[in-house]
């Protein structure tokens, strides 16, 4: 067998969390060997200085020396003779409070290290996982319950880290616990094996609740998850909620929803309540028993039974945590593994990649060769669509609703790529360019305006963040957004509020446009932009727009034909094909959808 076989048997043995911490982490495989090695030196150091009691014990008693043959005798004559130490009641007791000190030491670096693990390890799974987000397929999170991803980010990520830093403070007390037992088998083997088989029985009995709190957890996460989507959603709607007199109905849909989660989170707990109950009477159970085996059967003296019931007491509750972090462990471990899940989800419906060509900006052409587009396993949106449009024009592209209108600007952006055919810029594939030359060069401004919490100039320069002030101005003056900007208090520095609802449609929508042409783009699209703006703000818009046709490429989608006679051509999209393109005058003479809808708008 290899030693990359061997390493991966070895592997297939580590929980997941760990392996993913140390391949996350930079120096996370260290930090995991710092705490084990910290927790076996505090174990063993405790050790000693519990068992040191049994010797202080005999020499209070006065049986020194009849006893120094005795437990632990022999490694304290060595130790002091090495030493050149006397041995007497003073030296004794310094030397147990050295060990305690000592142990209590590695004990704190031990905790402080294990917090730093947790804290390290939450930011890492939320970082990878916010980062696999931003840079997945936007076709996947358009079918992915919001709730699911946020939930992931925050509740998830939380118990991830509680589940690590259960299963390495399990592993400490492990070892922890695995000292106390040598040294209560050292005192009296016979003793301590009915004692632990006792405990064993009480550990074995609260297995049931164990494996129950991974049942109720996965229902935790889902609750959990149902609990952000609706959050959002209706927060995000309420002006909907509000018009629609439904505040009631989702109130108490939250509520339900609520109550459901706190059910699940009151079972987790009562569960973990229970394998106190189970595990707290086995444990003076079996102390009990080792007091009068002690006495009446083994003989043990007075001093070996004081000591030994200290161990007892002290192993006690690092036994019930040992149980309670298997429990948590147990149970937050889902909310990893949920994580890893999505993640795996993520990577594998990403299917844009990037080329290796740098688009600096288009000379000649955006071409559609035969190109079909259809959500997963639905009928064709596009359908052999083949069309071209030149450098420096200005196309309109109208057409019914659910047409393909918007699905061939999204491809152009590459948002979504075609299931067959291909695009070209210029003499290229769309996908031998690079994604980020291509973001670069096309600018694409859609109905759905989305404005950050943050001030108009950061909302402008989100597109080019280096951008000068100037080539802020600038970028507005061309959306016509400027004016209304200076009007207002802080002008630049005004902060927007959640999606910039504080500004009225047309503004937020000359802001969203002043953004995209800030980076100056090539190909610039335009998706529905007045569809909802009043007669005013439409005709700014189009001053804009007019403004940016000598130098740009653009493609506008809209359902109204007040742009159609700057336009250099006009394309009808009906059932995902293309029913008519060419100039409009040309489309006017020729009877056809062209004809009909212009016939609507001008009656």
């Amino acid at each position: 067998m290899t030693s990359a076989q061997n390493k991966n048997k070895i592997f297939r043995k580590v929980p997941n969390i760990i392996i993913a911490y140390m391949d996350m982490s930079i120096g996370g495989t260290k930090r995991i060997l710092l705490i084990l090695t910290l927790g076996v030196t505090s174990a063993i150091t405790q050790g000693f200085s519990i068992g040191l009691l049994v010797p202080v014990l005999e020499f209070i008693e006065e049986k020194s020396e009849l006893e120094q043959t005795g437990f632990g005798w022999s490694i304290i004559n060595n130790t002091y003779g090495f030493f050149n130490i006397s041995i007497n009641l003073p030296s004794l007791l310094i030397s147990v409070f050295i060990l305690v000190f000592t142990a209590q030491l590695l004990v704190y670096f031990q905790r402080l290290t294990t917090a730093h693990l947790r804290e390290d390890f939450c930011a890492a799974v939320r970082s990878r996982l916010f980062n696999s987000i931003v840079l997945g397929d936007v076709a996947f999170f358009s079918i992915t319950n919001r709730g699911t991803l946020i939930n992931a980010l925050t509740e998830d990520t939380e118990r991830s880290g509680v589940a690590i830093f259960s299963l390495i403070d399990m592993i400490v007390r492990i070892i922890l616990v695995t000292c106390y037992i040598i040294l209560l088998l050292l005192i009296s083997w016979q003793t301590s094996i009915t004692g632990i088989l006792v405990m064993a029985i009480g550990s074995f009995l609260a297995q049931g609740q164990i494996r129950l709190s991974r049942k109720i957890n996965s229902e935790v996460v889902t609750y959990n998850d149902n609990l952000h989507g609706f959050s959002v959603e209706k927060i995000e709607g309420l002006r909907e909620v509000k018009l629609s007199n439904n505040e009631q109905q989702e109130a108490s849909g939250f509520a339900e929803i609520a109550t459901n989660l706190g059910n699940a989170l009151y079972r987790y707990f009562r569960s973990l309540a229970m394998v106190r109950f189970i595990l707290e009477p086995a444990i003076v159970g079996g102390g009990l028993i080792i007091v009068y085996l002690g006495i009446s059967v083994f003989g043990i003296s007075l001093s070996q039974l004081a000591v030994f019931m200290y161990v007892l007491v002290r192993m006690a509750p690092e036994v019930l945590n040992l149980n309670q972090h298997r429990h948590l462990y147990a149970g937050y471990a889902q909310s990893f593994e949920n994580i890893q899940s999505l993640n795996n989800n993520i990577h594998i419906n990403t299917t844009i990649q990037s080329g290796s060509n740098n688009f600096t900006g288009l000379k000649k052409s955006i071409r559609f060769d035969k190109v079909n587009f259809a959500h997963s396993n639905s009928e064709n949106v596009l359908k052999d669509v083949s069309i071209e449009y030149k450098v420096g024009t200005f196309n309109v592209i109208i057409g019914p609703s659910g047409g393909g209108k918007s699905t061939l600007i999204d491809i152009i952006a590459k948002i979504i790529e075609p299931k067959s055919g291909s695009v070209f810029f210029d003499e290229l594939p769309l996908d031998k360019y690079s994604l980020e030359s291509i973001r670069n060069s096309v600018g694409i401004v859609s109905q759905d305006i989305l404005l950050f919490n943050a001030s108009i100039l950061d909302n402008i320069r989100y597109s080019k963040h280096y951008a000068s002030y100037d080539e802020v101005i600038e970028a507005a003056k061309m959306a016509n957004a400027h004016e209304f900007i200076n009007q207002l208090e802080k002008k630049y520095e005004t902060i927007l509020g959640n999606r910039g609802l504080t500004l009225s449609g047309g503004e937020r929508q000359r802001i969203s446009l002043a953004r995209t042409l800030l980076k100056k783009p090539s190909i610039l699209l335009l998706d529905e932009i007045t569809s909802s703006l009043d007669a005013e703000s439409e005709r700014l818009i189009q001053e804009s727009i007019t403004k940016v046709a000598e130098e740009t490429t653009i493609l506008l989608v809209t359902h109204r034909l007040s742009m159609v006679k700057k336009a250099d051509s006009v394309t009808v999209i009906d059932r995902g094909e293309i029913a008519q393109h060419g100039p409009p005058d040309e489309l006017s003479k020729n009877p056809g959808l062209f004809s009909y809808y212009r016939s609507l708008q001008d009656d």
